[in-house]
């Protein structure tokens, strides 16, 4: 995938993210890592684009994964995540503390430490 392609994948991620964010019922996907997106690239074989442009409406980019979806600043996250992946700061440093009403509530923030 080109530099250009891996930039469009990360603006339709970033969107759909936003749409999750403030829809009526603002939504946390919880688990932003890549396999949450499924992509698809649709270019000629050979044909690698350097222009940002020439990439919009051949690559497209879905949200998958939503088992620790939750509304925003009201589920909690689900508690056996693993701690060896890039979860936002604010959860490790709280992790002892699983299970408790001290654990951090899903925010829109976390989303975004993650993508």
């Amino acid at each position: 995938m080109t530099e250009c392609e891996l930039e469009e994948v990360f603006r339709l991620v970033s969107c759909a993210l936003d749409t999750l964010h403030t829809n009526s019922v603002p939504l946390v996907l919880g688990d932003v890592r890549e396999p949450s997106i499924m992509v698809r690239v649709l270019r000629p074989e050979g044909v690698y684009p350097s222009d940002p442009a020439s990439v919009r409406g051949r690559v497209s980019a879905q949200l998958v994964d939503y088992g620790i979806c939750g509304t925003c600043q009201e589920r909690w996250y689900d508690t056996s995540y693993n701690m060896e992946l890039d979860w936002p700061p604010e959860l490790v440093a709280a992790a002892m503390y699983r299970d408790t009403a001290l654990f951090p509530l899903m925010s829109p923030r976390h989303d975004a430490h993650m993508l």
